[in-house]
């Protein structure tokens, strides 16, 4: 049971760390008090987010919450002990990511990681394309090949082989993961980098256009 606890006249859920009530507060009751408006904790906005958008949100449709997370409070305690959950990337929490340990399908315990925005979109699955990723055809029949590094597009040559091109845009993405390592590899939880190059290296298929 949520106690309820009047405040100046106002009821309102409050929950505080002791023993008697819950241990994480979905209001900020320092907030009420200033503004006499009900703010939600960001613990509380960050788990609200993961349940409202599984099930529901396009591209979302058959993603699942395991059973301890839909429990704020089992959530919360979780999350406190995750490795980044607490760091910000332009006064922004990092995000919850499913995708890169875990296989995509559920936010889980097993699976969920804290990381940056930098790595949270690092690792894409290759569309439906008739090229690869990273490669444009040009005008004489060569393979143009270029990456993004840090929000900027970076050329990385022009190759007669789309075989020679997969592989140079492969090993300056993986390049460019290294250089992501050396900046969060010890503010992540260490399963994120190992995956984040498995799935970069078994991502790269040449696809058959003939």
């Amino acid at each position: 049971n949520i106690p309820l606890i009047c405040y100046d006249n106002f009821q309102v859920n409050y929950y505080v760390r002791c023993s008697r009530v819950k241990k994480y507060s979905s209001y900020d009751y320092d907030k009420f008090k200033e503004t006499g408006k009900v703010v939600n904790t960001s613990i509380y906005r960050r788990h609200s987010h993961i349940i409202k958008r599984a099930g529901v949100l396009r591209g979302y449709e058959n993603v699942t919450v395991s059973e301890n997370f839909k429990d704020f409070q089992y959530w919360a305690d979780w999350a406190e002990k995750q490795v980044g959950f607490y760091n910000k990337s332009g006064g922004i929490f990092w995000a919850i990511d499913k995708d890169i340990v875990g296989d995509g399908t559920t936010y889980h315990e097993d699976v969920c990681v804290f990381v940056p925005p930098i790595l949270n979109n690092f690792y894409t699955k290759q569309p439906d394309y008739k090229l690869p990723r990273g490669l444009k055809l040009n005008t004489i029949g060569n393979y143009h090949v270029r990456i993004k590094e840090f929000g900027i597009r970076i050329n990385v040559g022009t190759y007669k082989g789309m075989d020679e091109a997969v592989r140079a845009y492969q090993d300056a993405r993986v390049a460019y993961l290294f250089k992501l390592m050396d900046i969060y590899g010890d503010q992540v939880d260490e399963r994120v980098f190992p995956a984040l190059l498995l799935n970069l290296t078994d991502s790269f298929v040449v696809p058959d256009i003939r």
